[in-house]
C-alpha cells in the first residue's frame, strides 16, 4: 500500500534521542521536563512538579499532561511559578 512512498530524511531528534539513550557517560545530564535523576539514576520528580500534580483537580499524574494542557491547569501553574512567588503580577503580562 505504502511501497510507492518515498522515505522522508532523517529526523534529527531521532537520532538525538537514540544517541542519548546509548549514552552510559557518568557525566550525562538527563534534560527530561520536571523530572530528572538523582545520584543513584532513578528519576525524581521535582517537588514544583509534584505540587501542581497533588493540586491538579484532573487528577492527572504529573508526567500525564498532555502537549496542550487544560486551560485551568495551565492558570494554576501560571499563578503557582510566577504570581504567588512575586516574579510576575498579571499586571506585568
Amino acid at each position: 500500500m505504502f511501497e510507492h512512498i518515498k522515505p522522508g530524511p532523517p529526523d534529527p531528534m531521532f537520532d538525538l534521542k537514540r544517541d542519548s539513550d546509548n549514552d552510559q557517560s557518568p557525566e550525562k545530564v538527563d534534560l527530561g521536563v520536571g523530572i530528572y535523576r538523582n545520584e543513584s539514576g532513578l528519576y525524581q520528580e521535582l517537588e514544583v512538579v509534584k505540587l501542581i500534580a497533588r493540586s491538579s483537580k484532573e487528577g492527572q499524574k504529573a508526567d500525564e499532561f498532555g502537549a496542550r494542557p487544560r486551560k485551568s491547569l495551565t492558570d494554576r501553574i501560571w499563578d503557582m511559578m510566577y504570581v504567588s512567588c512575586n516574579i510576575l503580577s498579571d499586571d506585568h503580562v
